[in-house]
C-alpha cells in the first residue's frame, strides 16, 4: 500500500469519538500515573523499612487503576 493509501484508510477509519476517547484517556492516564503514588507516599508513614511495601502497594493500585481505564475506554465505544 502506498502513503497516500494508507494515509486515506487511517483517516476514513478514525471517527471523532475515537480522538476524544483518546485525548481523555491520555488525560486521565496521565493524573492517575502522579497521583496515586503521591497520594500513598502521603498517606503512609515512610520508614527505611516501610518503603518497599508502600512502592509495591501504590504500582500495584496504579496498574489497577490504570487497566480500568484501559478497559472502560474500550467499552465506551461499544454503549
Amino acid at each position: 500500500m502506498d502513503i497516500p493509501g494508507y494515509i486515506y484508510t487511517l483517516k476514513s477509519a478514525l471517527e471523532p469519538i475515537d480522538i476524544v476517547i483518546f485525548i481523555i484517556k491520555s488525560v486521565v492516564f496521565g493524573f492517575l500515573t502522579m497521583f496515586i503514588p503521591i497520594f500513598h507516599a502521603y498517606q503512609s508513614q515512610i520508614s527505611s523499612q516501610n518503603m518497599a511495601n508502600l512502592l509495591l502497594k501504590s504500582i500495584l493500585k496504579l496498574l489497577l487503576a490504570l487497566f480500568f481505564v484501559e478497559v472502560l475506554s474500550l467499552l465506551i465505544p461499544l454503549l
